[in-house]
């Protein structure tokens, strides 16, 4: 299941039909860009439905993911380290098919062990 952070107006409603999100893609979205830009995290799976509320600032999202145990992959959730590469645009959690994955066609870096080993390495300085 892939995530992906997407610019929102301040106020963002994702549309529903009977209180399920319809699906959007990012360019069946409102442009939003400058000072009104909030972000918001959506799973690419079915087009794209949002998977936190809107917030005003990467941080603030990062910490709504990690205290609401929101899934990075499948049932894993990470670190709010690694959550902030996301929402800060340096990393992307991307769509993997089961298919992919048993055909062992997967080979990407993964910011979230990356940011994990980063912030053991910064530990280890630290004590020495």
């Amino acid at each position: 299941m892939g995530r992906e952070v997407r610019y929102v107006p301040a106020g963002w409603q994702h549309p529903q039909c009977d209180g399920v999100y319809t699906p959007l893609n990012r360019l069946d979205m409102p442009a939003c860009v400058g000072g009104n830009a909030h972000l918001q995290m959506y799973e690419t799976d079915s087009k794209g439905t949002p998977v936190s509320p809107v917030m005003d600032k990467p941080e603030t999202l990062a910490h709504w993911l990690v205290d609401h145990n929101v899934s990075a992959y499948g049932r894993q959730t990470t670190s709010y380290e690694a959550w902030l590469l996301v929402c800060q645009g340096k990393a992307i959690i991307p769509n993997y098919t089961q298919t992919d994955i048993m055909a062992d066609k997967v080979q990407t870096h993964d910011p979230f062990k990356a940011a994990e080993r980063k912030k053991h390495n910064r530990k280890q300085e630290i004590e020495r």
